[in-house]
């Protein structure tokens, strides 16, 4: 990863471009409804890969194989909490209204300004009548993102 600006935290402007995949882990946390996640990475970006990576798995339980279709996303916002919930969001719905079937994904670029923050995502997936888990919403309930030193955490709740 390559920062443009290196000063980046105390700057008005700050891109990172992104060289290769990159991504943390994830895993799925007990809760008393629907489905809590923790994605982990060493950065903001890795950990939002393995977040997207997460909400594949889950719609496709079926681990469907295929590159063929391809949905790209744009998101800009003021906080950081909607790019994480709106990009999740939005791969759900773009999925659904396009009939695919997500089997690939990751942030392409990731960019923080002085009055918000911007991401790019591009999904790959294949064509099918129905997806195996509809996920009905990316809750905003205990939402939490963490970023330390060598890490960052984000934990989220799904309603399916």
């Amino acid at each position: 990863m390559e920062m443009i600006n290196k000063g980046c935290a105390n700057k008005d402007f700050c891109v990172i471009k992104l060289e290769g995949l990159k991504m943390g882990s994830y895993e799925f946390i007990e809760h008393t409804a629907d489905m809590k996640i923790r994605a982990k990475g060493k950065d903001f970006v890795d950990a939002m890969n393995a977040a997207i990576q997460s909400i594949i798995d889950i719609i496709n339980k079926e681990n469907e194989k295929g590159l063929e279709e391809k949905i790209k996303i744009k998101i800009k916002e003021k906080f950081i909490e909607d790019i994480v919930v709106n990009t999740l969001e939005r791969i759900v719905i773009l999925s659904e209204i396009n009939g695919i079937v997500p089997t690939k994904g990751e942030v392409i670029s990731f960019a923080s300004y002085k009055n918000g923050y911007e991401l790019e995502a591009v999904i790959f997936g294949k064509k099918k009548e129905e997806v195996d888990t509809v996920i009905k919403a990316i809750t905003y309930h205990q939402l939490k993102i963490e970023q330390k030193d060598d890490e960052t955490i984000i934990e989220f709740i799904i309603d399916i």
